[in-house]
């Protein structure tokens, strides 16, 4: 075990035994008497100091000073960090099974016959601009980074696709464009925008 990992611990299970402490002064903790609600606060504060250095706000581990003091306070407020431990971790795995889902609606286009190229290039848009909007809640960059590339790739595969109707492209273009704007994603709404572009100077020119 490193020494900061063995500094978060035990700082975090000093917060909870402040925890314990302050609860002390209005009754029991969790039903139990103060002797034995002791070990459960140390325990949930080790805990939630972890989660929330490595997971919830990964925090700088050479600041030795700042980092005892975070963990405190995060064994102190083990409940509310141990709740937003659980959101991110489940937020984390809605985004791999999205990226998962993106990609296999991709690949599901790319193989799709004119008939059923719209749906699937719907069910492509859907599923990168959900992908978007999940990674840019997150707050991490390496995850929205991915995000943005993966939903690019879903861009191109619609805009690219011979099978599918243009006026279908654009549409499905369109969606992931607005999930762009939304998150403020400049660099997929610009290439959104320019697939959206061809698509019309293309419909244009065969009008003409």
């Amino acid at each position: 075990m490193s020494k900061d990992v063995r500094l978060v611990l035990l700082s975090g299970g000093g917060g909870g035994v402040v925890s314990w402490a302050y609860t002390m002064i209005g009754g029991a903790a969790f039903g139990l008497n103060e002797f034995l609600a002791l070990p459960l606060s140390i325990i949930l504060g080790a805990a939630a100091a972890l989660v929330a250095v490595y997971i919830v706000i990964p925090a700088d581990t050479t600041k030795t000073a700042k980092l005892t003091a975070f963990a405190v306070l995060c064994g102190f407020l083990w409940k509310p960090v141990l709740d937003a431990g659980r959101l991110v971790i489940t937020q984390n795995l809605k985004a791999s099974e999205t990226k998962a889902e993106v990609k296999t609606n991709v690949a599901e286009l790319k193989a799709a016959s004119p008939a059923a190229a719209p749906i699937k290039a719907q069910e492509a848009a859907d599923s990168a601009a959900e992908l978007v909007r999940i990674g840019d809640t997150l707050g991490n960059p390496a995850i929205s980074e991915n995000a943005t590339k993966q939903a690019t790739e879903a861009a191109q595969a619609i805009a690219q696709t011979p099978t599918l109707d243009p006026l279908a492209a654009k549409a499905a273009l369109q969606q992931i464009n607005h999930a762009a704007i939304e998150t403020r994603n400049v660099q997929l709404q610009n290439v959104t925008q320019r697939h959206i572009d061809a698509i019309e100077s293309r419909v244009g020119d065969r009008r003409q």
